[in-house]
């Protein structure tokens, strides 16, 4: 990956994000999972251990203020001799366990701000706890993890989870031009509808996601970590301010 070597990852024991790190798990990597399932984030970094990388654990809560400023704070001096990576790929769905989720005039403000605050201002805030890092290694990559939910109406994704990925869409383009002058790059993905066991969705509903997509079927994870992996590694040296469409065609032929 070039002379990107630390590379830190939220939601890192989440399906996207050991997608991610399994791309990353190579021979003088260092790969820290940030997660607040300790349970799930010792299995993420147990499952990563054959991998000739250095993998790291780390709980916490992005949403919780302070959480992940410790988190960093624990990490050797060493890991910012060469510019660093941060994926925030940590979120909230806002669903039942059926996979439902209530819609406008059924909102309940408790549940709509956790989502929005762990999806979107907990992401905001990750970005500020790198940026020091970032000064100190002399740059940096920041890849955000949006969704094509945040760019039209949604008919299975809940409205919270929505705003919150417009908000992350947006941030490229707020950021870049302040982030260049650090030379750091940041960039989103906004993937369609992936496989992801984690989440809970109706097969009804998936049935009719995947007719509207050209591709016709639904991406992988590891092809989302592929299009993640690119623009945060040393391959990408100009690409800034985007949030990148990946959904097989769905929303070019919505039309």
């Amino acid at each position: 990956m070039g002379d990107i070597e630390t590379i830190i990852i939220t939601g890192g024991a989440g399906h996207l994000g050991k997608a991610v790190a399994r791309c990353w798990a190579k021979p003088g990597a260092h790969v820290v999972l940030i997660d607040r399932d300790s349970q799930r984030l010792e299995k993420a970094r147990a499952d990563l251990a054959s991998a000739n990388a250095t993998i790291i654990a780390i709980s916490a809560d992005a949403s919780q203020d302070g959480s992940l400023h410790a988190g960093l704070a624990k990490l050797s001096p060493s890991l910012w001799s060469a510019p660093p990576s941060l994926i925030v790929a940590h979120a909230l769905h806002g669903k039942d366990e059926k996979g439902s989720a209530p819609r406008i005039g059924a909102l309940s403000p408790g549940p709509f701000r956790e989502v929005v605050e762990a999806n979107l201002h907990s992401a905001v805030f990750a970005i500020d706890a790198m940026l020091p890092f970032m000064r100190q290694a002399g740059g940096g990559r920041i890849v955000l993890v949006s969704s094509t939910a945040g760019l039209s109406a949604s008919p299975t994704a809940a409205l919270s989870y929505s705003l919150s990925k417009a908000g992350l869409a947006a941030l490229p383009r707020l950021l870049s031009p302040e982030l260049a002058t650090l030379n750091v790059l940041i960039n989103a993905v906004a993937p369609g509808k992936f496989n992801n066991p984690d989440w809970p969705d109706d097969p009804e509903q998936v049935k009719r996601y995947k007719k509207r997509v050209p591709l016709g079927r639904l991406a992988s994870a590891e092809e989302v970590a592929a299009l993640i992996v690119f623009l945060a590694s040393a391959a990408n040296g100009y690409i800034t301010g985007q949030t990148i469409v990946q959904d097989g065609g769905r929303l070019a032929g919505a039309g």
